[in-house]
Parts: structure tokens; sequence; C-alpha cells
């Protein structure tokens, strides 16, 4: 049985060979599934920005909802 140290070292080594992978990983993935790189930065991007709108959105809504005056003051 291996010790904690040596499952340490293990999920350690796991992990480091996986960030080393990644970039190889994010550039082949759109390519095999048929999308040149253009096209995978464009949804990225279009993403990106639909949640930014969305985050402002909901920021804008809830400090409208705080700046109201509370029904129960009254």
């Amino acid at each position: 049985m291996a010790s904690l140290h040596e499952r340490t070292d293990l999920a350690a080594e796991t992990v480091s060979q996986a960030m080393r992978a990644s970039p190889a990983v994010a550039v082949a993935a759109p390519t095999l599934l048929g999308a040149d790189l253009n096209s995978f930065v464009l949804i990225l991007t279009a993403v990106y920005i639909l949640l930014q709108i969305g985050f402002l959105l909901h920021r804008w809504v809830r400090m409208s909802r705080s700046k109201r005056p509370s029904e129960s003051a009254e």
C-alpha cells in the first residue's frame, strides 16, 4: 500500500502533466470537432460577452432594488 507522501507526489505529478498538456488540447479539440481556431475564439468571445452582460444586468437589478424605499418603512 502506497504511503500518503507517495500518493501526494503522484497527484502533484498528474496535475503537472495535465497542465502541460492543456494548451495543446485547447488548440486541438476544436479542430477535431470541425471548427478552426478562429471560430473557436469567436464563440468563446461571444459567450464571455453574454456572461458579462448577464452579470451587469443582474447587478443593476440588485442596485435598483436596494435603492427603493422599503414598504415596511411607511
